[in-house]
């Protein structure tokens, strides 16, 4: 068996089904089901991720919102994958994978081996100078699923992962691979994000206003907008600014509105506008006061 073999079926989907639990680093007790594009992950005896091939269900992006934790999103295979623990063992490898010098070329021969009971090719995958190596490999011969890989250099201790007894070829019932539940979508679970934080924010600002202060912390401050470049025309019009604001003026269109971040105001057929950069600018009736007193003298 060479390398280019083995790359390739590792780059599949195995038709014959694998149920098996994650070795190596880490407490929590990883089991995983797969057979072609279907898979299930369980953490610890609860579902984490489920996979028909068409649809996908993952307990990842629901785990720490209130409300919402114990409910899948669900969404098309494309548009949700697994990232937790076992990611090495539950997806093809991309052709990206072996692109460069990452763990991509093997340091010796393929040799036949056997592990975690199963007969199968292993190879060392030659490390990049900037990390410790070498990565070996174990591929199931009769189905190529990835077994177990391990970093046998001795400073890499704890990165090694691989499946322990691993049953291949037995058959799984269908039912393992779908959610029958109630689900959430990608849309709902932004919504959860974003209420959560609201909350967060305005609890933050009631301890505040508790704690320190409830008074206004309106301050009054200079900003200095006088332009360090302009460019004029001889029709009158104008731009110019600083980091802080610009100002320029412009014929006037009769469909113009005023955007919020913005004083504009109309004379001669000419709109004149100031935008200011520092977000910290209140742009009250007071400022736009000032503003116009400073330009022609009256109340824009």
């Amino acid at each position: 068996m060479d390398w280019a073999t083995i790359r390739t079926q590792l780059s599949g989907y195995p038709e014959l089904t694998l149920r098996g639990h994650l070795g190596g680093k880490g407490t929590q007790h990883i089991e995983i089901w797969r057979q072609g594009r279907r898979l299930r992950v369980e953490v610890d005896g609860t579902p984490e991720f489920l996979c028909d091939g068409e649809t996908a269900w993952s307990m990842e992006p629901t785990r720490h919102l209130t409300g919402l934790a114990g409910t899948p999103v669900t969404a098309p295979t494309g548009k949700l994958r697994y990232h937790g623990g076992a990611h090495s063992f539950v997806y093809p490898r991309d052709h990206r994978d072996w692109s460069g010098d990452d763990f991509t070329r093997p340091e010796g021969e393929t040799t036949a081996e056997r592990f975690q009971g199963r007969d199968c090719w292993t190879v060392a995958l030659r490390a990049p100078r900037h990390k410790v190596g070498p990565l070996r490999l174990w591929v199931d011969q009769e189905s190529g699923y990835l077994l177990g890989q391990v970093n046998e250099h001795r400073d890499a201790a704890g990165v090694a992962g691989w499946i322990v007894d691993p049953r291949i070829g037995a058959p799984l019932d269908d039912s393992l691979f779908v959610w029958d539940s109630p689900t959430v979508t990608p849309e709902d679970v932004k919504a959860a994000k974003m209420e959560e934080r609201r909350a967060l924010e305005e609890s933050q600002r009631d301890w505040f206003r508790e704690h320190v202060s409830d008074a206004p912390l309106r301050i009054p401050a200079t900003v200095d907008f006088s332009p360090t470049q302009c460019h004029c025309q001889e029709d009158g019009t104008f731009s110019g600014g600083s980091v802080d604001g610009v100002i320029f003026r412009r014929e006037s269109a009769d469909a113009e509105v005023e955007d919020s971040d913005e004083i504009t105001w109309t004379g001669n057929g000419l709109r004149t506008t100031v935008r200011f950069r520092n977000r910290s600018v209140v742009l009250d009736e007071a400022l736009r006061d000032v503003i116009r007193e400073r330009f022609d003298g009256g109340a824009v």
